[in-house]
């Protein structure tokens, strides 16, 4: 399967990152400038226009941000796929609403017993 096209312009994480169907997942952030913004979201998708969304679990604490998935959110996430993390400006001049400010590219490998 090829990765997937990215057309919105916002930063993305140049490192693609491996989940894997039934463990815990999380990823950490740090943003310097996270007291700005409010309301922290995050999705899973397989691609841009795909209809299933996988909500993510996101904890701000000072500047640190750290997405996470519990193991039945997981084994939703294989394959390529695409993190949107999106927050609102807290003063925003050019509306409100949650914006996408950073995405990361993952790819999900199925449960492996060892």
């Amino acid at each position: 399967m090829a990765e997937p096209e990215i057309a919105v312009r916002v930063p993305v994480y140049e490192k693609t990152l491996e989940i894997y169907a039934g463990d815990f997942w999380f990823q950490q952030l740090a943003l310097s400038t996270a007291a700005d913004y409010t309301d922290f979201k995050a999705q899973w998708r397989a691609g841009e226009q795909s209809p299933v969304a996988v909500d993510l679990d996101v904890d701000v604490d000072g500047t640190i941000i750290t997405l996470s998935a519990l193991p039945e959110k997981t084994r939703q996430m294989l394959g390529y796929g695409l993190i949107d993390v999106q927050a609102t400006l807290i003063e925003n001049p050019y509306g409100a609403g949650p914006k996408t400010f950073m995405r990361f590219i993952t790819d999900g490998g199925m449960d492996i017993t060892r």
